[in-house]
């Protein structure tokens, strides 16, 4: 009996001692994170890095298609002209006593809606019409390879929007 108790006390302290070095071999606590930012804080960073991110992925864009485009040196006036043209428009802060959609009678949002169609188009238009005279004045060769460069969409609209038939 007295060997059963020996064993047994062994295996106690052995056990025990394994807990001790395992508790002693534990890691630090981390260090206390920063504080969280502010919800608006991280919007407007996360806005900051996608306005960052697309405009170097239109920067991209741009310097592929005149790679291809293969531009003479006096057509990079031209050039200019069409990339700037095709910037996006600069948002206008809403006025102060500007209403939010929401607040408006239907009335009202109706005529903020045509409002806001007839700027889209604008812009369209000015769009159109600096391709207009990009396209120009390229040669017959390059006006192929601009073309080649705007086939594209329709295929990936069609992949991307593609329905299963039933």
């Amino acid at each position: 009996m007295q060997r059963t108790s020996l064993l047994r006390l062994a295996t106690i302290a052995s056990f025990s001692g394994l807990l001790a070095s395992a508790a002693m071999a534990q890691d630090a606590p981390p260090p206390p994170s920063p504080a969280p930012m502010h919800r608006v804080q991280q919007h407007d960073r996360h806005l900051q890095d996608k306005t960052q991110y697309l405009q170097q992925r239109q920067a991209q864009r741009w310097e592929r298609m005149k790679n291809l485009l293969q531009l003479q040196p006096q057509q990079q006036a031209a050039w200019d002209a069409y990339v700037a043209a095709m910037q996006p428009p600069v948002p206008t802060p809403p006025q102060a006593d500007a209403k939010h959609p929401k607040d408006m009678t239907t009335l009202e949002r109706l005529d903020w809606k045509a409002q806001m169609r007839k700027t889209h188009q604008k812009n369209a238009d000015q769009r159109d019409q600096a391709t207009r005279k990009f396209y120009t004045s390229l040669n017959p060769q390059q006006q192929k390879a601009f073309d080649s460069l705007h086939q594209d969409g329709k295929r990936m609209m069609r992949k991307h929007h593609a329905h299963p038939k039933m």
